[in-house]
């Protein structure tokens, strides 16, 4: 069942004209919604305290934005420490995390935090330009500003230059000795993988995945596994997700919500089985000894029954 966060972020989204698929079924998947509008896709964690969402699935979900493009965002109402507060980024392995309010506020009103939260405070990172402009409007040079407001010339200095961010209490005093905004907002959905953050190869759960995934990295191609997911592999050659099934058992359900995401993201579903004869409405069934078979990658072509060439253009 969705959760009442779900539902909240779901009518948040509706309202900023996203289109949605819920991934839903698994408490342990690395995300719970996919929204797309325009070119922007955003791949969302709704979780009620944000520090009971794992490394494992952070690292997951930072391959599939990758992957896609998109934008992980982890969205949730407290922490250990506390509530989480309004108008503040977080971070959780890399991830922003935010408040409900925080992502109404982006998505509706175009209003962007200002503070965002790491080990240490809060911290603000200061437009340079709006700096330098209010400083030398009020004709004061680098010392004089930075006697006024308690930090070095060499502080004021970096911050002019955007090579160093300013404590909260630094902003608020540098605003009150400048009597102007110098915060600039910070695009939640700006997202960057983590420096040097290497591929994520990891092997995908359950057997038959695993036969599967075995055979495509043999062929070359570049498949991404997955612990995590709605679907257990994505194949970047061929834009497809596939979803690798032991038994019939939920699997109405896991298909259903593949096609869904796979329709917001472009991609073409795939479920492999053991056996042909589970038959699944509106979605392509191959069996693994059909894999297992292939000499190449191109002889995929007619087993996914994908264009390799238009796969790669799109």
């Amino acid at each position: 069942m969705r959760s009442q966060l779900a539902r909240e972020l779901v009518h948040i989204l509706k309202r900023a004209g996203y289109r949605i698929s819920e991934c839903s079924g698994e408490e342990n998947y690395c995300l719970d919604l996919a929204a797309r509008r325009d070119e922007r896709t955003i791949f969302i964690k709704a979780v009620d305290n944000v520090d009971y969402f794992k490394r494992e699935c952070a690292e997951e979900l930072r391959a599939l934005a990758r992957t896609f493009s998109a934008s992980p965002l982890i969205v949730g109402k407290r922490m250990q420490k506390g509530e989480l507060e309004e108008s503040i980024a977080y971070e959780r392995f890399g991830i922003p995390a935010v408040a409900p309010r925080t992502l109404y506020d982006a998505m509706l009103r175009g209003r962007y935090p200002l503070v965002y939260s790491k080990r240490g405070g809060l911290y603000v990172k200061v437009d340079g330009a709006a700096l330098r402009r209010a400083r030398e409007e009020l004709g004061l040079s680098l010392g004089e500003l930075a006697e006024k407001v308690g930090v070095s010339r060499k502080a004021i200095y970096a911050y002019e230059k955007e090579d160093m961010e300013a404590t909260l209490q630094t902003a608020i005093r540098l605003e009150e000795s400048l009597q102007a905004p110098i915060a600039s907002q910070i695009d939640i959905f700006d997202w960057r993988p983590l420096e040097g953050e290497q591929e994520y190869r990891r092997m995908p759960h359950g057997v038959l995945a695993r036969k599967v995934f075995k055979k495509l990295s043999e062929l070359g191609l570049k498949a991404l596994g997955l612990r995590y997911a709605p679907f257990d592999i994505h194949v970047k050659e061929f834009r497809a997700d596939i979803l690798a099934e032991e038994t019939g058992k939920h699997l109405e359900k896991r298909v259903e919500t593949v096609c869904k995401l796979a329709e917001l993201t472009g991609t073409e579903p795939v479920v492999v089985v053991e056996s042909e004869s589970l038959q699944v409405n509106e979605v392509k069934i191959v069996s693994v000894e059909k894999i297992t078979k292939v000499k190449n990658a191109e002889d995929l072509e007619s087993v996914f029954e994908i264009d390799l060439k238009a796969a790669k253009e799109a």
